[in-house]
């Protein structure tokens, strides 16, 4: 595994994983993915009984693709939006934007929290951003998901973003990785 920043200024921002073989980290796989609409198709075609049969069954699979597209691009604008912001106000961070990825837990995140944002008024958004939390503006993207089930148990590719956030959390903590200066270092 290797954590690049990608979107950092002032020792704070957005760092990202990287384990797949392509060389394309996990932020940028995202990026595509939710905005190919030929990925997209696939995945709700393969994904239509959670799709029909769950919360989101008021949407066929063409609204579903079109949703998507509109939804990350809207998710990540507020992502990077977000995280500038808080370059230069303190108050205005990427913590407003991430959640404790177990609804029961603190509302204020914590140093190696595993989190989740969804987008700041999505209606009805599926999306999922996973990381970990570092500082009030500094989170490692561990990937994304389309979340149609209740949980991320009830997904097989779910439970793999659930392992990465924790196979990330575990290497931060291993590697004493307390900031972004710490990690272009290890780099």
């Amino acid at each position: 595994m290797k954590i690049l920043p990608t979107f950092t200024e002032q020792n704070q921002g957005i760092c990202t994983i990287l384990i797949r073989k392509d060389g394309i980290d996990e932020l940028e796989h995202l990026e595509e993915i939710w905005n190919d609409p030929e990925y997209l198709l696939g995945f709700f075609t393969d994904q239509k009984n959670n799709l029909a049969n769950g919360i989101y069954s008021k949407y066929t699979i063409r609204e579903a693709v079109l949703k998507t597209i509109e939804d990350s691009s809207i998710l990540f604008d507020q992502l990077y939006d977000i995280a500038e912001k808080g370059f230069t106000d303190p108050n205005d961070n990427l913590s407003q934007l991430f959640y404790p990825l177990h609804d029961g837990d603190k509302k204020q995140l914590q140093p190696y929290e595993q989190c989740k944002a969804y987008g700041i008024k999505i209606k009805d958004g599926w999306l999922r951003l996973y990381a970990i939390r570092i500082d009030h503006n500094t989170f490692v993207i561990t990937g994304g998901g389309i979340k149609l089930v209740r949980t991320m148990q009830e997904d097989k590719l779910l439970e793999e973003e659930l392992q990465k956030l924790k196979d990330t959390q575990q290497y931060l903590i291993e590697n004493n990785l307390f900031d972004v200066d710490d990690i272009v270092q290890q780099s």
